[in-house]
């Protein structure tokens, strides 16, 4: 092991006394309120080894990858306002300044790969994903990540580098292997070095070049926008053109998607409004937009494009009490729209733990409008027929009257968003003929639907209530 001397905060000192300078041409109050989010000090910013391999069992990334979890969205994206602006060129050769500080920004991500710890501490995670990424410039960085995209291939090069923005603590500037991959390794144990003394030289890990590193920082996620189609990841039309507008693709199918067939809570408030917000925005639909028994039939097909007619059966106002969701949506009001789509002559089954069917006629989907044609109230929409295009967000359920009575956990109901809406204006007869009960009709089986209810029925339906509760009983 090299040299080592006494009085780790004599190191530190000196340190500071040597970058004394540069620091005070800082505004320090700004510096402070900059690393403030991190929960750590500036003394403490200069006991970061840079320019060698990163230990997963530092102290101080130990702390930041605690402190991702930690820290809300929209703090992190506050301090990245307040952090002290910085080139990567600068982050990776002079990283001390900045350290601790929130950054962010637009990156291309090449590769996505996992790094186990071995060492299982109690309260921690078990592995740390590491995002080599290229910013506009194309120069590297990685980004150290809680959680990884869970539809992205792990430990090798993405077919089609992906599109993302990231908002994390910046960590330091470490060591690279022949390909520019972040080096990581985990030591013996899991230490602080001690007050009483401090490894200048670490035989075992010797210091590089600053060309051979790159800047690391230590985020929970990463936001993903994809710009193009593929199969790994993979990526829909309708996808692109959600993300086009906005959509943070990552969370539909990482955080909506397994929770498919449950209540809506105030844990999807994000996702939802998110969603809501960029399918009004889109102009142009995908090609091949599924029909409603498409749909059914792929409740997983969670951001699809999807186009139906349908009767409405109920309209009821929602309000948004979020003031920068209402100025994104253009309305503080949005609408959840009850609608029996023309299931021409085919019923839709849902069966019960005890086998039984309850047999559907009119089988309600919901769309969720941020304003209503015409300017119509929704007394006056009761009854009309519409034609929807949108996108699917997911299947949920809601209390309703009739599937407790058939021992139900609650009535089923894809949730789409809706980009634009369309009077079908019918003569008398052939709308009874559309609404009436057709003799002798066919039935249609979804048995995906069916599985959802079943297991949903074998735990109890979820209390959280919507971002703004409406109660529809059918």
């Amino acid at each position: 092991m090299g040299f080592k001397i006494n009085h780790r905060i004599l190191i530190a000192a000196v340190f500071l006394i040597a970058n004394f300078g540069q620091a005070s041409a800082q505004d320090s109050k700004a510096v402070d309120k900059a690393m403030e989010l991190s929960g750590l000090s500036v003394s403490e910013s200069y006991l970061v080894t840079d320019f060698v391999s990163l230990d997963v069992n530092d102290v101080y990334f130990r702390k930041l990858i605690h402190r991702a979890k930690r820290a809300s969205t929209e703090n992190i994206d506050k301090w990245s306002r307040l952090s002290i602006p910085a080139s990567i060129d600068t982050l990776r050769t002079d990283p001390i300044p900045n350290r601790f500080q929130v950054y962010g920004g637009g990156a291309v991500v090449e590769s996505l790969r996992r790094f186990k710890l071995p060492k299982k501490t109690a309260g921690f995670i078990p592995s740390v994903y590491v995002a080599s990424c290229r910013n506009d410039q194309g120069q590297p960085f990685a980004v150290l990540l809680r959680e990884p995209l869970r539809s992205w291939p792990i430990d090798q090069p993405l077919p089609v580098p992906q599109k993302v923005t990231y908002a994390g603590f910046f960590l330091g500037s470490f060591a690279t292997d022949d390909n520019g991959y972040p080096k990581l390794f985990q030591s013996a144990e899991e230490k602080e070095t001690p007050l009483h003394e401090i490894d200048l030289i670490d035989e075992e890990n010797p210091p590089v070049a600053p060309e051979q590193c790159v800047p690391v920082f230590v985020a929970k996620r990463l936001r993903w926008f994809p710009t193009e189609t593929s199969e790994t990841p993979p990526v829909s039309e309708a996808l692109v053109k959600l993300s086009e507008q906005g959509m943070d693709v990552s969370l539909l199918l990482d955080r909506v998607r397994p929770r498919s067939n449950k209540p809506i809570g105030s844990s999807e408030t994000t996702a939802l409004y998110q969603m809501m917000i960029a399918a009004d925005k889109v102009d142009t639909m995908p090609g091949n937009p599924m029909d409603f028994q498409q749909l059914l039939r792929s409740p997983q097909s969670i951001g699809e494009a999807v186009r139906m007619s349908g009767r409405i059966r109920q309209c009821v106002a929602a309000k948004i009490d979020n003031p920068q969701i209402a100025a994104e949506l253009g309305t503080d009001t949005w609408y959840q729209v009850t609608v029996f789509p023309n299931q021409r002559g085919q019923n839709i089954v849902l069966r019960n733990p005890e086998g039984e069917d309850l047999v559907y006629q009119q089988f309600p989907f919901t769309f969720c409008l941020p304003r209503l044609p015409d300017d119509r109230s929704p007394q006056e929409l009761t009854g009309a027929v519409f034609e929807f295009s949108g996108f699917f967000y997911r299947m949920w359920t809601y209390p309703s009257e009739r599937t407790d009575q058939a021992n139900l956990a609650g009535q089923s109901s894809p949730l789409i968003m809706v980009s634009s809406v369309k009077e079908i204006r019918a003569a008398e007869a052939d709308l009874n003929a559309f609404v009436g009960t057709i003799v002798g009709a066919m039935l249609l089986t979804i048995g995906v639907v069916a599985f959802f209810v079943y297991r949903s029925r074998s735990r109890k339906v979820e209390q959280e209530p919507l971002p703004e509760t409406i109660d529809i009983n059918l």
